[in-house]
Formats: C-alpha cells, structure tokens, sequence
C-alpha cells in the first residue's frame, strides 16, 4: 500500500483521502486552515471559519455526478447527508409530456436524474467527521506546504512534502487538492524546472449572493425550473440554489467590466434589483435571510494539465479539482467534478499501484478530455459574454452568433417544453455530456430555435435592459445614503 500525502481538506481533499484510506493505504491530509469544524452538522455554516476557502459560504450545487459517486462509493456519508437536512431533487418529475415523434429512451435515476440540495458546509463537515471519526487519515490542521522533494529522473518524480515548520513527508504519491490557488506549477518549477502549461482567461461575472430560511411552516415554492428560477439579461444574471434543511441562496451575478454594478454588495442596492425579477418574488416572501450580501470576484477559468501529448510532466503527483481545471461557478461544476476526480485517482492507484508513470497516464485518460473541454467550454463563453457585454453586434438567440450563449438563452429556456431537449439539458447539467456536445448539435439547435419561437414570439416574457437595472440601483443607493451616491 502507497504512502500519500493530500494537500487541502476541501472537498476534493476529503473525499480522495476517505477514499484512499478505506483502500488501505497510509494517508496524510494537510491543511493550512487552523480551523476545526463545530461539533453539530446544523452550526457548520455559521460557525465553521474557513478562512482559506474564498467561495465556502457561497452556494453550491451537487449535480448528479456526485450525487450518484456518493451513493457508489460512500453510500454512508450520502445517507448522513440525508439524514442533516440535504434534500435529492429530482428532475424526472419535470420531464415534459411526450411528443408525437420518437423520444430518446427517457434516462433512469442511475443515469443521474437527481441532484442533492446541500451547503458546502454540510457536506464538508459530514466528509471532515467521517475521516476524523474513522480514525484512518492523519489529519494535520494549521500546515503549510512549502515545497515538494523530488529524485532527477525524466521526468522527474515526487518523493516528499516539505511543510513549514513541520519536517518533510515522505510519499509515494502527492494529490494536490489546494484549489483555485495551488502554487504545484511553482513548486515543480522549483524543484526541477518543470513548467506546467497554464490555459487561463477571466471570468464575466463578479457574484453577489444572499442565504435564507424558510420560516416556519413555509413550503419551498414550485415553478417551471430545475434547479430554481433563474433569468438571463447577459450583463446580469439572477438564480436560485437550494441547500439543506430548508435553506436556499439568491445570487446575481454581474458582468465586471460595468463598474457601476459593483453597488450590489449594498444590502438596500442588492435588495432592490432582486425584487425586479419576478421569479425571486415567492422565495424572500417565505423566508428569512441568514446572511449579509456576500461578493465574490476575481474570478477566473484554468487549465494546468500535468500529461502533455501523452507525456507525464512528472510522476508521483496528481492534481484534482480546480488546482486541475476551473471554470465560472456559474457553471456548477465545480464541487462535482473534484468528487469525480478524487475517485480517478483512487482507480489510477488500484489499477497500477507500483507505477507512478502509469498511475498519471490513466488518471488522464479518465479525467484529462473532459477537463479541457470544460475550461475550453467556460472561457469561450465568458469571452463571447464580453464582446456582447462591450457592445459587439451578438444576438444571444442564433447559435451561429455564439452557440454557448445560445444555450443559455434559447435552449435552457424552452427544455422544459420539449422531452428530447429536456434530456439534452439534464445530460449536460448533471455532467452525464461535456458541455459541446450541446453547443455543437444543429439538429438541437433548430428545434429549440422552433420551440423558443411558439413560446415567445415576441422575445422573453420578462426582461430589463441596464439602463434600467441602473435605475433601480441609483435610487436605491440614494435612499440607502440620503442622496450620496453608493
């Protein structure tokens, strides 16, 4: 059995070292957040303080894909789940009546249908005690990693972890799970002049989201949506994400090239324009906030892959996550796919566990494809976002304009309308597709292009445009100040 150092206790963290050491093999976590989590599920929200995880207050969504790896191969912390207030959505209740053409064979709930509403704070601390309880992993809170030891060979391989202040860790494997801001492409650089390519562009959103309750009593609403009313005006976007134990978040998020905008971290600003959308409407009447308005920006897509035409940069390491690949959170994708990689990694190990070369080429084989078309999927459309956003003549609604825009103005909006797009989009959003397959079908894209059209002829049934959004936001920032600006 391998020695193996993880570095991040995030959820990709957590989930590959549970994994790892139900398999039998010696596992370290490092942290470098001190923090330890509350001893009650029900306080992890507001009282675990992780201070090195920018986005860990901020909604998240758990697609299908990591709903359906839970239930495979943590069956348990899945029902602990269940059992602390997440909730399984499921969107074969909204597949649409059949039509008089043939249907795609509808998907079943193993192909996941199902979605589990949940706060990255319960399932971090159901994952956190699980390992801690379990007794397994050596879990070492409030550690920096330095650097990493390597022997000379080509390539070179990873033999250890040199942490401050706590001595070096031998290894045989290395998973960095350290996220958005792993420094592996400094550390290889370093340590033996390995220079990992990086792919990276800005995202087109800056994010500004809100948690409630419902109030005693108060069902959760129900609508024409999967996974909660959403509206796409291109410089602003408005969505609803569902949490545990009768928790949601609203977020709006705003293009950041419009500095004006920026006012929605005001509490009266950001409350203002979430009452222009309709759809956000029977959610705050039955409910109660639990936070402040949280912003989150600075965002950005990545892609730093360690096999290059075949080749392992190194051996002995393996990157998971967004210190792999990340994207825009709008997207989701995020907390599913570090789950999905996490168990890669345990396959690579069991398939090969004495050779590191070989553990790193089948652990790209499984993971390395979808990766990339994710990030190459994510920065097109921020990068389209933009060019309209500055002006540039794109009509959202003809795919030839941009056909990633096009998806989310034309198609998400009419699948619920049409069982072949309905299946189309849950396959995309539950992570079952790589996000071009729908953005590259032109047999799609002219029925939703006919269904949109018999929905809406005369274009969305709401809409605002940013003069008015901007409105809203002045008026609001002047009674908020008594007149000054926000």
């Amino acid at each position: 059995m391998a020695k193996i150092a993880v570095i991040g206790a995030g959820i990709g963290g957590l989930t590959a070292a549970l994994l790892l050491s139900r398999a039998g093999h010696t596992v370290t976590l490092l942290e470098r957040d001190p923090s330890e989590p509350p001893p009650d599920a029900a306080d992890a929200f507001a009282a675990w303080r992780r201070t090195g995880v920018a986005q860990f207050f901020h909604p998240h969504s758990f697609l299908g894909r990591a709903r359906n790896l839970l239930l495979a191969r943590l069956p348990d912390v899945h029902a602990q789940l269940l059992a602390r207030g997440c909730r399984e959505i499921d969107f074969s209740a909204k597949r649409p009546a059949a039509s008089p053409e043939p249907e795609p064979e509808p998907m079943s709930d193993a192909e996941l249908m199902k979605t589990l509403a949940c706060r990255r704070a319960t399932l971090e601390w159901v994952l956190r005690r699980t390992v801690e309880r379990e007794g397994r992993v050596r879990v070492l809170r409030g550690i920096g990693v330095e650097g990493l030891t390597m022997s000379p060979a080509a390539p070179p391989r990873v033999t250890g972890v040199r942490t401050d202040g706590h001595g070096t860790f031998e290894t045989d494997l290395v998973v960095d799970a350290g996220g958005r801001a792993s420094r592996l492409a400094r550390w290889l650089a370093a340590g033996a002049g390995v220079a990992i390519p990086e792919d990276a562009s800005p995202c087109e959103t800056i994010y500004y989201s809100r948690h409630y309750a419902l109030r005693p009593g108060m069902a959760r609403p129900e609508g024409p949506w999967l996974l909660g009313p959403s509206a796409e005006l291109g410089f602003i976007r408005f969505a609803v994400d569902e949490g545990d134990s009768d928790t949601f978040a609203l977020t709006i998020c705003a293009c950041p090239s419009d500095p004006r905008l920026r006012a929605l971290r005001h509490e009266a600003v950001w409350a203002a324009v979430a009452q222009t959308f309709p759809g956000f409407a029977p959610w705050l009447e039955r409910a109660a906030p639990l936070t402040t308005v949280l912003p989150m920006g600075s965002l950005g897509n990545a892609h730093r892959p360690l096999v290059v035409d075949g080749r392992p940069l190194a051996i002995g390491v393996l990157s998971i996550g967004d210190a792999l690949c990340h994207s825009n959170p709008q997207h989701a994708w995020g907390a599913s796919l570090t789950m999905h990689h996490a168990c890669a990694v345990v396959d690579a190990l069991a398939a090969h566990p004495a050779d590191p070369r070989a553990q790193s080429l089948a652990y790209h084989a499984a993971i390395g494809d979808d990766a990339a078309r994710r990030f190459r999927s994510s920065a097109a459309e921020d990068q389209a976002r933009r060019r309209w956003n500055e002006g540039a003549p794109i009509d959202p609604r003809n795919p030839d304009h941009d056909a990633r825009l096009f998806v989310r103005h034309v198609i998400h909006p009419v699948a619920l309308a049409d069982p072949v797009l309905f299946q189309a989009v849950v396959r995309r959003i539950n992570l079952v597709d790589p996000p071009d397959v729908l953005e590259t079908d032109r047999a799609l894209h002219a029925r939703a292009l006919a269904i949109y059209a018999r929905l809406y002829p005369g274009g969305p049934t709401w809409t605002l445009d940013r003069a008015e959004v901007l409105a809203v936001m002045a008026q609001a920032g002047a009674n908020r100040t008594g007149g000054a600006p926000p």
